[in-house]
């Protein structure tokens, strides 16, 4: 069981840090580790990858899976 609040931690591609904070509102429990991983291949294709681990119920899932945007995301110009 939860005794304290979780601390997220993340970055977005241009390297930007976010650290988010959150409280635990309810009987909340952690049962493990989760990961996941997303790499562009190009502007229209993404592979992406997870794990799942559960401690207490002793299992594991796998899984992956490929994006295909049928519009390409906006190019941002930089402006002087």
């Amino acid at each position: 069981m939860p005794l304290a609040t979780a601390t997220i931690y993340s970055t977005t591609g241009k390297g930007k840090k976010t650290t988010t904070t959150t409280p635990s509102a309810s009987a909340a429990e952690d049962n493990g580790i989760n990961t996941s991983l997303d790499i562009p291949l190009s502007g229209h294709l993404t592979v992406s990858g997870f794990f799942d681990h559960s401690i207490r119920s002793q299992y594991d899932v796998v899984g992956f899976s490929l994006t295909f945007l049928l519009k390409a995301p906006p190019r941002h110009s930089a402006a002087f």
